[in-house]
């Protein structure tokens, strides 16, 4: 298994996060990139959100593992400039953290902050399609 080390600042107990599943390990094993919290977590959050992770949060927004729908869902955007909730459960459309990936991944307008992730490339389509397919289901834990 991968052991995935990250972090934007001082990474104190956040340093160890969770290992990443073998694909590999299972010819019977589900699809790893899947419309679930548990996929976006080990697929998105985890590679992508370091800084999200590592104490201080960036943006007072927390996607460390059993705190993101709280920092998430029906969670106004941190922003003076946009009156979005973080995400809206069914509405990918109106949700500002698709509007923050969309813009990195896709080129899309941004009233607010930079384009996530930082780092200088952004997500892929397929992983962008992801959450909102899990947004649009719902944003279910």
């Amino acid at each position: 298994m991968l052991l995935m080390l990250a972090g934007c600042t001082e990474l104190g107990d956040d340093s160890i996060f969770t290992a990443l599943p073998d694909a590999a390990a299972s010819a019977d094993a589900e699809p790893l990139l899947q419309p679930n919290l548990t996929s976006i977590q080990n697929n998105v959050f985890l590679p992508h959100c370091s800084c999200h992770r590592a104490l201080p949060r960036a943006g007072l927004l927390s996607l460390k593992a059993g705190e993101e729908i709280a920092a998430l869902v029906d969670v106004a955007a941190n922003c003076s400039t946009v009156t979005m909730d973080r995400v809206v459960p069914g509405d990918p459309d109106n949700s500002f953290l698709i509007v923050k990936l969309a813009a990195h991944t896709e080129g899309g307008p941004l009233d607010c902050g930079d384009p996530m992730p930082l780092q200088p490339d952004p997500i892929s389509q397929e992983k962008l399609d992801i959450v909102r397919e899990w947004i649009e289901n719902g944003a279910n834990p």
